[in-house]
């Protein structure tokens, strides 16, 4: 019994042991999309075209917001174009006011691997809201060269 949990301890420590940027290598931060404020019912898309040398993004981050009082389910989903690879999917039922940090931030975090985005391609932003309300969703993307 003892050898058991001993051993359940250990491969919890070392899942939960922070996961590096391999030395060296500089992480930089970039907001890649912002919503700006938009009104819920429809489903909006937009893209943003990697105009720099290839990157090797390691987290994204989608932030969440929705005015007090409002009611609404949020969604988001980043594709990688041509390949239409998943970076990020996400999503936020908005219920009830106050609401935490926990509730509005998702973080995908890939490290030490990467997802590639070469020099001229794409990632491409759905998102929306259903129901009634305003919102806003931002997306972050932590890379290195």
């Amino acid at each position: 019994m003892f050898r058991g949990s001993l051993a359940l301890i250990i491969v919890l420590l070392l899942l939960l042991q922070p996961q590096v940027i391999p030395q060296g290598q500089a992480l930089y931060g970039l907001d890649v999309f912002d919503s700006g404020v938009f009104a819920c019912g429809t489903e909006h898309q937009a893209r943003w075209v990697n105009d720099g040398g290839a990157l090797r993004i390691h987290q994204s981050q989608v932030w969440m917001g929705m005015y007090a009082g409002d009611v609404a389910d949020l969604w988001v989903q980043v594709h990688r174009t041509p390949d239409g690879s998943l970076l990020h999917r996400g999503n936020w039922d908005h219920y009830a006011d106050p609401t935490g940090i926990i509730d509005q931030i998702q973080l995908m975090n890939w490290t030490p691997n990467y997802i590639s985005l070469g020099a001229g391609k794409a990632l491409v932003f759905t998102y929306g809201c259903a129901k009634q309300g305003t919102a806003q969703v931002v997306v972050t993307i932590w890379y290195s060269r």
